[in-house]
């Protein structure tokens, strides 16, 4: 596992080296916070069980954060995308570590966000390797407004939602948006604002908050 966890991070560091992103070219020095977890399936499954050869590492710095995610148990043909969730503020966070109720229901105190970060048609790959960059300051298509404040404190979840078989007609909306393809009552809407459940256009499949791999940063070891 040392081993795996030193390797996503070099290929991270590495990534950042040749695109300028985050560290001066002339000298590149790696000041960072690293947290690696089991992925979940999500509470909405109604069981919470590690998924089977999964792992979930998130490197954060001054700069922004950024996630590796290797999981299994997409199916073949289905669309998946991937979200970070972000508590900037998760000292406001009724307990350590945050929950749902924190996220929707104390946005304001916690000063949360949601944004898209990933997003996958599965194909004959059993495994799936997923990654993502959020750099500090405003979020695209940002539910709340709060933006990404707060890297090497805030509480960050990645969170997968599974939209089920590809539509090809609605293949661009399933593959950019949290709705595309999904069912109006599907996908737990209810505690969403108004931003998230308009988020792309409805269509016939039964959504999932499917998995979910959540790194608590700033609580005590």
């Amino acid at each position: 596992m040392k081993n795996q966890v030193f390797n996503i991070v070099l290929a991270i560091v590495t990534a950042l080296v040749v695109t300028g992103v985050g560290f001066a070219q002339e000298s590149v020095t790696v000041t960072a916070n690293m947290m690696t977890v089991e992925v979940k399936t999500h509470p909405a499954t109604g069981e919470v069980r590690t998924v089977p050869d999964s792992s979930a590492t998130l490197l954060t710095n001054e700069d922004g954060a950024w996630f590796h995610m290797s999981t299994s148990e997409f199916e073949n043909g289905h669309v998946y995308t991937i979200w970070w969730v972000i508590m900037n503020n998760p000292d406001e966070c009724a307990s350590r570590p945050c929950t749902g109720a924190d996220v929707f229901g104390n946005s304001d105190a916690v000063q949360s966000e949601l944004t898209l970060g990933d997003t996958i048609l599965m194909d004959e790959e059993a495994n799936v390797s997923l990654a993502g960059f959020l750099p500090i300051g405003e979020v695209e298509s940002e539910w709340y407004g709060n933006g990404f404040t707060n890297p090497t404190g805030a509480e960050i979840w990645v969170v997968v939602n599974h939209h089920g078989p590809l539509i090809p007609d609605e293949a661009g909306d399933m593959l950019n948006t949290y709705r595309g393809g999904c069912t109006e009552d599907s996908a737990q809407m209810g505690p969403f604002p108004e931003t998230g459940m308009a988020d792309g256009t409805p269509g016939p499949n039964t959504c999932l908050l499917y998995q979910i791999a959540t790194f608590p940063q700033g609580m005590d070891e």
